[in-house]
């Protein structure tokens, strides 16, 4: 068996640094991680904690926010500074739950935010979950960097650009929101970016991201961001703001300031370009649902003009037959009547013009079916000849792009 064939197991055993100055949390948190088959070290300051982490980088980290020698968000900056640490991910704990406070604790590199109190079964479900988020994510960072060392000499001789150039050029033809975020997507992840995108349709909010792996945060994020301006940043992650899409950077390059402005300006002008391109799908979309109420609307039309023609055959027949009785009636009972001959012929003629009148209205209405067909033909034709259905249905969506 080669090396390429052995698939190295998923631990069940994780290590967790807790670091809270509440002794009754620490001892909850301890016995629930413990049932779990976890190693769980209790800490009770931010020192402490960034100190043991240096140590031996953890599986995970829990940060109480109230610790009085250095709070927990303090302790989630100063762990990110570390580029051993950069990648462990963190859950915040504080009894604070405005959402300013989770904002402050998503911007100083939380992945989680847990309210306290809370249920240790909640706490142990979620931090098993945000492990194997990032274990997933590392895998997904691994594969993004070999794969950009194998391109390097390619993308040295097209350069950064070329990736803008060939995503304005896919999108042209797009006509899905799933194509369009997986272009989004691959464009990033070939400029070394991992990114959240929230793409706003028809008043709906979609969200997608780099390897289906999301921060449970970036949700409260998109919404907090809307209206604070084009660019947000949340120190290493910054956030491009369009009236249909935004997009976070969830590892934009801050130690190298000439390729930080050159990726600002690459994000921008993909969020400006998706933008528009949401606009025309949109637009589409509006047409073809146009385009099949009409369907409906002919279709249904058709369908009453051969009820009703169908009922109008069934009353000018029932008409002519009562006409029919009724002269022949007639015929028979002159003689009873005791008419004169002018009231004979008088009568008679009523009842052969209410005849004529009945075929003249069957006349009428077999021209007025007709007319009425002629037109519906006619728009049928028209609407054959422009189908948006069928023209959306000529690209190719045959990748699925994962949602949160």
């Amino acid at each position: 068996m080669t090396d390429a064939n052995l698939k190295t197991p998923e631990p069940s055993r994780y290590h967790i640094l807790c670091a809270d100055d509440d002794p009754a949390n620490q001892t909850a948190i301890e016995q629930a991680l413990h049932a779990e088959g976890h190693l769980c070290t209790l800490l009770r300051s931010g020192q402490a904690c960034l100190d043991r982490a240096l140590e031996s980088p953890p599986d995970l980290i829990l940060l109480g926010t109230e610790m009085p020698d250095m709070g927990g968000m303090e302790t989630c900056e100063r762990l990110r500074h570390h580029k051993c640490l950069q990648n462990v991910p963190v859950i915040l704990l504080s009894a604070n739950d405005a959402l300013e406070n989770r904002l402050a604790g998503y911007a100083a590199g939380g992945d989680d935010y847990i309210s306290k109190p809370f249920e240790t079964a909640e706490l142990v479900a979620r931090a098993n979950a945000t492990i194997k988020r990032h274990r997933s994510l590392d895998a997904i960072r691994r594969q993004a960097s070999s794969s950009l060392l194998t391109a390097d000499g390619l993308m040295t001789s097209l350069g950064e650009a070329s990736l803008i150039i060939h995503f304005l050029q896919s999108i042209s033809t797009c006509k899905h929101i799933d194509t369009l975020a997986r272009h989004i997507i691959q464009t990033h992840s070939g400029l070394g970016l991992d990114i959240s995108a929230e793409l706003r349709v028809n008043g709906e909010a979609r969200h997608y991201c780099t390897g289906g792996i999301t921060h449970p945060l970036e949700k409260s994020v998109f919404t907090y961001v809307a209206s604070k301006g084009r660019l947000v940043d949340f120190n290493e992650r910054t956030v491009v703001n369009f009236p249909n899409i935004s997009i976070l950077i969830r590892n934009m390059p801050l130690h190298d300031n000439i390729r930080y402005g050159r990726i600002r300006d690459y994000i921008a002008i993909i969020g400006q370009a998706a933008d528009s391109k949401i606009d025309d799908i949109e637009d589409a979309a509006t047409m073809r649902a146009q385009y099949e109420d009409l369907l409906r609307i002919s279709d249904n039309t058709r369908q009453t003009m051969q009820v009703l023609k169908q009922a109008q055959r069934r009353y000018t027949d029932s008409g002519e037959n009562i006409l029919s009785s009724l002269a022949d009636s007639v015929d028979e009972s002159i003689v009873l009547l005791g008419m004169t001959e002018a009231q004979e012929d008088y009568l008679v003629s009523k009842i052969e013009t209410a005849q004529q009148r009945m075929r003249g209205l069957t006349v009428f209405g077999e021209h007025l079916d007709e007319r009425l067909g002629a037109i519906l033909s006619g728009l049928e034709t028209t609407l054959a000849s422009f189908n948006p259905a069928e023209e959306a249905c000529d690209e190719t969506n045959d990748e699925t792009v994962t949602l949160f």
